[in-house]
């Protein structure tokens, strides 16, 4: 039996990338994976679970740079 997948935040995801599309006022969120990432209208205004988001077994996170890789 395998594990239900989690909802994830695709902007914080390798794959995910934001891209101006003509015509649009904010940009939009595209999947190099060719995912159809879904855009979520916030619930509360205080909460941080808005966003484009997906269930994916292809989700890698992208790397944090720390402060010494910043400085260098």
């Amino acid at each position: 039996m395998s594990t239900p997948l989690k909802t994830r935040h695709c902007d914080e995801c390798k794959h995910g990338r934001f891209v101006d599309v003509p015509g649009m006022l904010k940009p939009r969120m595209e999947c190099l994976m060719l995912h159809k990432p879904r855009f979520y209208a916030p619930d509360y205004f205080d909460r941080d679970t808005w966003g484009y988001k997906r269930k994916c077994g292809d989700f890698i996170a992208k790397e944090k740079l720390g402060m010494a890789a910043k400085e260098a």
